[in-house]
C-alpha cells in the first residue's frame, strides 16, 4: 500500500508545511519511509497476536493521530503548535534555512527525532525575543577542523554573531530521584562537549541544554535539581524541559520552560 504523508500534514499539522514553503523536499522518500515503519508494526503484530511497546517516534505520533488511538494526541498537538509558532516567528530566509531540519525530522525513524524538536523549540525561544536573527545552521566553530554548532545567530543591538549549540540529553530511562548521579551525567556531558568542540571558537558560544524526561513527577525533580543555584559551568544556559496539561477546557497547555 502506497502512502501519502503531505495531505494529512497540510490538514493536521499545517504549520510543518508553512515552513517548508516553497522549498523542495523529497515527499517520495519520506512516503516510502513511512510505509516501511508502518509495514514492519503490522508484521510484528500479526506475528506475536499481542500488544506491541515502541519507543515513540515522530512516525508513530502521525499514526496515532491518523488512526485516533489518543496515545500520541499531546505530542502531536505540541509540535503542531510549536511549527505554528516557527512558522509565525522566522522570516522567509530563516525559514530556508531550517529546511533540512524538517527534512532530517520527517525521514528519522527511531526516538532521535527528539533532538530535531529540541533545536527547533530552542531556536522558537530565541525568535520570540526581539532583536535576535537567525543566520546560519551548523557554522564552523573554529579554523582548526570542520566542527559545526547549530546556529549562528545575530544579537542586532550590538551587532554580535553568536554561536548556540543545543545539547539534548535524554533522561527518559533514568531514576530521576538521585539528584547527584543527574547533576553529574548533565555537567560531565556538557563540560566534554565545551572540551571536544569549542576549542578556539570564532564568535562568542552559549550551550542550550535540553532534557527529556518521562513524567510530571520528573519534571519537578529537575525544577528542584538546581533551587538553590544554576549549572556552575561559564557558557551554558539554564536547562529547558518539556511538560503538558489536559485543560478542563479539553485543551493541551503546552510548557517549553528552563528549570531555573
Amino acid at each position: 500500500m502506497k502512502y501519502d504523508v503531505r495531505p494529512f500534514l497540510k490538514i493536521k499539522m499545517p504549520g510543518l508545511l508553512d515552513l517548508l514553503g516553497t522549498q523542495n523536499i523529497s515527499w517520495k522518500t519520506i512516503n516510502k519511509n513511512f510505509g516501511k515503519k508502518l509495514q514492519r508494526i503490522k508484521d510484528e503484530l500479526t506475528l506475536t497476536q499481542k500488544p506491541i511497546f515502541k519507543e515513540a517516534t515522530f512516525y508513530s505520533v502521525l499514526m496515532s493521530k491518523h488512526y485516533k488511538t489518543g496515545e500520541g494526541d499531546g505530542m502531536f498537538d505540541w509540535y503542531s503548535t510549536l511549527f505554528q509558532s516557527l512558522s509565525s516567528n522566522l522570516n522567509p530566509v530563516e525559514k530556508a534555512l531550517i529546511h533540512h531540519s524538517i527534512y532530517n525530522l520527517l525521514i528519522e525513524p527511531d526516538k532521535n527525532y527528539l533532538n530535531f524538536i529540541g533545536e527547533l523549540a530552542v531556536l522558537n525561544e530565541i525568535k520570540k525575543q526581539e532583536g535576535y536573527d537567525l543566520i546560519n545552521i551548523e557554522e564552523q566553530i573554529q579554523k582548526e577542523n570542520n566542527t559545526t554548532a547549530d546556529f549562528l545567530i545575530l544579537r542586532k543591538h550590538d551587532d554580535t554573531n553568536i554561536l548556540v549549540e543545543v545539547v539534548n540529553l535524554h533522561f527518559q530511562e533514568i531514576d530521576i530521584d538521585d539528584h547527584e548521579r543527574i547533576r553529574r551525567l548533565i555537567e560531565s556531558k556538557l563540560n566534554n562537549k565545551i572540551k571536544m568542540k569549542f576549542i578556539n571558537p570564532l564568535y562568542e558560544y552559549f550551550l542550550q541544554p535540553v532534557i527529556w524526561v518521562k513524567g510530571e513527577n520528573d519534571v519537578e525533580q529537575l525544577f528542584n535539581l538546581y533551587d538553590k543555584s544554576g549549572l556552575p559551568i561559564k557558557n551554558v544556559l539554564a536547562p529547558f524541559t518539556y511538560f503538558s496539561y489536559w485543560e478542563t477546557s479539553g485543551k493541551y497547555e503546552h510548557h517549553f520552560d528552563r528549570i531555573y
